[in-house]
């Protein structure tokens, strides 16, 4: 049987393998500055979609392409840089210090990088996507072709493949393919557990399926919705009942004979329209 690896499940086996992943280790400096200028740019892209590399390299006082060039990792991270875009993004000097050190031990490079790059995985949907499509047979993973097929940015698209590969959720087989790595494990975020991560990254699912409703032919999705009453003490029981549907419907959907041609985003809510005693503070919070 086909095991499942749909991608929001990733975070948890990430997590617990972090003792095993010496080979990911970068100099903190140079090379996590160029990470924290990503982060920053997508965090900013995230926020106004129309926000252009072109305004990021306005805002660090630098030219369009040099930014382009250090943010694909084809020009390095400069001390000067570190100095001047810390400046422009209000980091302090304590903070513009750190990635100016060269030796920190080898436990806190892979933390740092760990957490960064993870956070930014589960806040976004389009990395689920990328991972995706490495089982659609056509498709080329490439940058070029993830910004087209999805709609992103190219610097978002190069980032995101960059990331994958550096967490090792991604790794190119002897034809040159990306494929994904761990395809024989079932990984889950804890269902008990709510981090702003996940927050941002199911606001996102939400607004991928808001552009769907307006923009997509109805032959082509599905959706539907039915408010009932309920018993509060079912609640756990049917959230059993939900995970069981997606779970069946991920092994249906990608079975062996199956020929994968499109990514689909499922996207399941459940919650309370009523305001009672049990969640009246999660309002007023």
């Amino acid at each position: 049987m086909k095991k499942l690896y749909g991608t929001l499940q990733v975070y948890q086996f990430v997590t617990l393998a972090v003792s095993s992943w010496s080979k990911l280790l970068y100099n903190r400096g140079m090379k996590d500055f160029k990470n924290i200028l990503q982060q920053e740019y997508l965090r900013r892209v995230s926020k106004n979609p129309h926000y252009s590399l072109r305004a990021f390299a306005q805002h660090l006082d630098v030219n369009h392409a040099i930014l382009s060039m250090v943010l694909s990792g084809k020009r390095k991270v400069t001390k000067n840089m570190v100095m001047k875009f810390s400046n422009a993004l209000g980091l302090s000097p304590q903070e513009t210090s750190k990635y100016l050190e060269e030796e920190i031990s080898e436990a806190e490079k892979s933390f740092f990088l760990l957490q960064n790059d993870v956070f930014s995985f589960i806040s976004e949907w389009y990395y689920d996507a990328i991972l995706e499509l490495t089982l659609v047979p056509k498709t080329k993973i490439e940058p070029k072709t993830i910004s087209q097929i999805l709609d992103i940015p190219l610097v978002q698209a190069t980032i995101a493949l960059e990331t994958l590969e550096r967490l090792e959720l991604l790794k190119k087989n002897d034809q040159g393919r990306y494929e994904i790595t761990y395809k024989n494990s079932i990984n889950y975020l804890d269902p008990d557990t709510t981090t702003s991560a996940q927050k941002n990254y199911q606001r996102s699912v939400l607004e991928k399926s808001l552009e769907a409703l307006e923009n997509i032919d109805r032959k082509k999705r599905d959706h539907t919705s039915t408010t009932m009453a309920i018993n509060s003490k079912d609640l756990q029981k049917a959230k059993e009942l939900i995970k069981k549907f997606r779970h069946d419907l991920n092994a249906f959907m990608q079975r062996d004979e199956s020929d994968l041609d499109e990514v689909y985003q499922l996207q399941v809510s459940f919650f309370p329209l009523t305001i009672t005693d049990s969640n009246r503070s999660s309002y007023e919070n």
